[in-house]
């Protein structure tokens, strides 16, 4: 294959608009920071972002190029199916949970991080701790983005993973430390737009070729030029399925809509890209002549198992903890927090947080559309042949393959652009939130308690081209996307969200609480093992299966390792301080001083006033 020329004026030329807005946004923050305080603008957009901008930012923050990509190998492969494709609806819940509780507490505090709470319960060391699990995460995070992004151009435009790994971790590190939310926020616009237009490019090429077979619709369904005689539709749907009939009637509205407004002709379906690029509806079927209807393959064998999936009786604990993990595990990353406390108020925050849910849900769909197209494909009629991809190993690249050797070059291309904009959009937000979290919470409250703002700055920008360049680094070695994405979220999951349910919900916890959770988590999650890593268990739960010298955890051990650490955090807080209180211990063993004082985190305005220079928090201790 060679290079793909077009494709890659195309990308180069959506990197250009990407980095030329974010350079303009990061004009703009600058010029709407004056008397504001500058680290707050950076983190937080200073706290002004309306609904429009947040929901698209929101929205852009989760969809990312793992997860578009992951959710088409997931409907594909014979041993899952659309069942196991947990992230759109975890997604969604969990922003929804987000919202609901976790909104209200971060903002009436005007916390910065996602950090913050736990240093205001737990002291600063515990919190320095604590900022481990998020910053591998978020690292992974960047790293299964980075190398999705790499798989999908070496398939498409064939040119070397590493290349696009680097090209595109420059472009987003350079208008993130521009900017910072400002920048992100804005190019997250840009970006969401360009992947609703370019995923809608192959479902519709997909849709119109199985409709006409490159011929003019109004001829094949024996129609006027220039109006839709619905008495041929009502025949249609009695011989077509439940499937077909809802995408005949959503292309054929599109097409006459098109037609009233444009031409007084039906325009050509499959030829024009013309309409390729006005058509923006999701429509529920994608077939062509490669492939069999996936209506039917849905239920039936045909090339492989259907695509429709099913959960085993025995696998159905693993189910539900991978739910968990998705629904919970999903809330305290500072990528989430940064959107709902940049929102001018609680009300905007929390109406941010459920509409991106919904956003993201509805930009799986495609997704799970191309996966389906994939299982129900001969793959011996296309030019990739004979083995499959699953057969060849290459399941997780099944969307660009889809792209390249079931549509034309131009819609390929328009979907190649739909997977950078998404890559883009979510590697931006995880550099930002690693950078906040450092510059803020480690910098100037352990290490530089009196930096200058501008100090805190430039510690926000190091730290993200550290970061930035330690990521695209372990995208080099990525081996499976999937893997990659879903082992981001493990230790957020069994070691932060415990932890920040307790400092929000449970104030009377403690430092010893913390510490104890943090550690009978973190033992109870290596001891598990991960298959990932090639690290075996040690700990063997109810259900555990050895598969092909694997051992495979069957028993929800995440959840459960979750439930525990929450009443370690209780139970030891509790104790420590009645043994404190009691005096069954002296008060000189009380090293975390949990009876000496208490911490109270002085908001923005008041420090100001206080003192000569700004401060976004510092903690006093009341003796």
């Amino acid at each position: 294959m060679a290079l793909n020329i077009p494709g890659l004026v195309s990308v180069s030329v959506f990197f250009t608009l990407t980095l030329a807005t974010g350079i303009w946004a990061s004009w703009k923050s600058r010029k709407d920071q004056q008397n504001r305080n500058p680290t707050e603008m950076a983190m937080v957009g200073g706290r002004n972002i309306n609904v429009f901008l947040g929901l698209f930012t929101a929205t852009a923050t989760w969809v990312g190029g793992a997860y578009i990509e992951s959710t088409a190998e997931i409907v594909y492969l014979p041993s899952k199916g659309l069942l196991w494709v947990q992230a759109p609806l975890g997604f969604a819940l969990s922003l929804a949970i987000g919202g609901f509780f976790f909104v209200n507490p971060m903002r009436s505090k005007n916390y910065m991080t996602v950090m913050d709470p736990l240093q205001e319960t737990y002291g600063n060391m515990m919190g320095t701790l604590l900022f481990i699990p998020p910053l591998l995460g978020e690292v992974f995070w960047f790293a299964a983005i980075l190398a999705s992004l790499g798989a999908t151009m070496r398939v498409i435009l064939d040119i070397g993973g590493s290349l696009a790994i680097t090209i595109s971790a420059c472009t987003v590190i350079l208008y993130t430390l521009q900017g910072g939310l400002y920048s992100v926020a804005y190019t997250d616009v840009i970006q969401m737009v360009f992947i609703t237009l370019s995923l809608a490019s192959p479902v519709h090429f997909f849709v119109t070729s199985f409709l006409t077979k490159g011929k003019n619709p109004a001829l094949i369904f024996g129609m006027s030029q220039t109006k839709i005689n619905f008495l041929h539709l009502q025949v249609l749907f009695r011989r077509t399925g439940f499937l077909k009939n809802v995408t005949v009637f959503i292309s054929l509205c599109t097409l006459c809509i098109s037609d009233c407004a444009h031409t007084s002709h039906w325009p050509c379906w499959v030829n024009t890209e013309r309409s390729a690029q006005k058509w923006i509806c999701i429509p529920f079927a994608l077939v062509n002549s490669a492939t069999e209807s996936i209506y039917y393959t849905a239920t039936h064998q045909s090339y492989q198992d259907p695509w429709i999936g099913k959960i085993e009786k025995h696998y159905l604990g693993r189910w539900l903890d991978d739910f968990f993990y998705l629904v919970l595990g999903s809330i305290p990353w500072q990528t989430y927090f940064q959107r709902v406390l940049s929102a001018a108020s609680t009300g905007q925050a929390r109406l941010i947080s459920y509409l991106s849910g919904l956003g993201c849900f509805a930009m799986a769909i495609p997704s799970v559309l191309i996966g389906a197209v994939a299982a129900s494909t001969d793959w011996n009629q296309t030019s990739y042949g004979l083995p499959s991809p699953f057969e060849r190993g290459e399941s997780a690249m099944i969307l660009p393959l889809v792209l390249q050797h079931l549509c034309p070059a131009y819609i390929s291309i328009t979907g190649l652009g739909a997977i950078a904009a998404a890559a883009m959009s979510s590697a931006d937000s995880a550099l930002l939130s690693t950078g906040s979290m450092f510059a803020h919470n480690i910098y100037r409250k352990i290490l530089r308690k009196k930096a200058s703002e501008t100090e805190v700055l430039w510690a926000m920008r190091t730290s993200m081209l550290v970061f930035g360049a330690g990521a695209a680094g372990l995208a080099f070695y990525s081996s499976s996307v999937y893997d990659l994405w879903f082992l981001s979220g493990e230790l957020v999951y069994a070691l932060l969200f415990p932890q920040l349910c307790c400092a929000l919900f449970a104030p009377s916890t403690n430092t010893y609480g913390s510490a104890a959770g943090f550690l009978v988590g973190l033992l109870l999650r290596l001891l598990a093992g991960e298959p990932a890593l090639s690290i075996p268990p040690v700990i063997l739960y109810p259900a555990c299966s050895l598969v092909n010298g694997t051992y495979s955890q069957l028993f929800p051990f995440k959840t459960f390792t979750v439930l525990l650490t929450v009443g370690t955090i209780l139970a030891v807080s509790y104790l420590a301080k009645a043994l404190f209180q009691r005096n069954l211990l002296p008060r000189s063993w009380d090293v975390c001083n949990i009876m000496g004082g208490t911490s109270i985190l002085i908001p923005l305005q008041q420090v100001e006033k206080q003192e000569c220079f700004p401060t976004t928090a510092l903690e006093e201790k009341h003796n």
